[in-house]
């Protein structure tokens, strides 16, 4: 089951069924050998495919979005190339079990910690989560801090 957030649908590369994968056809998109984009999740939304790029996607808790790569599903324009990890305050990823297939070995740990962020409410104001620097002040805010994809909290 992919990822929903709105209209937009998440895969991570593992999980991206053969019927996306013919449908986002990275050889016709690229077809110079070599140029086309490292990537580890993929966004569709009706208009664009998003290739983005999370190093730590498996290592991370909430890895920090490196580089992405739109491309229009129509291809009636070029793709464009952003690279992320240079702003001060990057987007990350949450909830990553959601694009992962329930048989992967790190579902349940990231199910686990999704679990624990939404019992301390981290998750209610989804406007403000999406960012690294945001994101680690509201956790601290609310007392505590993520270690070993765990949330535990700060003792005094």
């Amino acid at each position: 089951m992919p990822k929903q957030v709105g209209s937009n649908t998440y895969w991570y590369i593992d999980a991206i069924p053969k019927a996306i994968w013919a449908e986002l056809d990275l050889e016709r998109r690229f077809p110079i050998v070599g140029l086309a984009p490292r990537f580890n999740v993929l966004k569709r939304t009706s208009k664009i495919w998003t290739l983005l790029w999370y190093p730590g996607f498996l290592t991370e808790s909430f890895p920090v979005l490196h580089s992405s790569v739109s491309v229009p599903r129509d291809l009636t324009q070029p793709h464009k190339r952003r690279r992320i990890h240079y702003h001060r305050n990057p987007p990350i990823i949450h909830r990553k079990e959601l694009m992962l297939k329930p048989t992967h070995p790190k579902y349940d740990v990231f199910a686990s910690l999704t679990k624990a962020c939404e019992e301390a409410g981290l998750f209610k104001d989804t406007k403000r989560i999406g960012r690294r620097d945001t994101w680690a002040s509201m956790i601290r805010n609310a007392g505590y801090y993520v270690e070993d994809y765990r949330l535990k909290p700060i003792v005094l």
